[in-house]
């Protein structure tokens, strides 16, 4: 949440990738909430990996169902990020 917030202060970006490696203690479920409200709060296109597997599964589902982009490795990401944006 706090990244969102900071990255919120700058105006000069078209689209955010977020990327996340989940640790033990990380709440995957709750990141791609915030990812989520980040998107809608911005107002521009916002690019999930979520990297990990199983253990991403849940967070997965919910960005999908939110309508926005996830992806299991940035390689692919970045990929559509740049055919999308030429």
């Amino acid at each position: 949440r706090r990244a969102f917030e900071v990255f919120s202060d700058f105006e000069d970006w078209d689209i955010c990738l977020v990327i996340v490696t989940p640790q033990s203690m990380t709440d995957v479920s709750e990141i791609s909430r915030e990812i989520s409200r980040f998107a809608v709060f911005s107002g521009r296109p916002v690019v999930s990996c979520l990297m990990g597997g199983h253990s991403v599964k849940t967070g997965t589902k919910l960005l999908k169902r939110e309508g926005l982009p996830v992806y299991d490795d940035p390689f692919r990401a970045v990929k559509v990020i740049k055919k999308c944006t030429y």
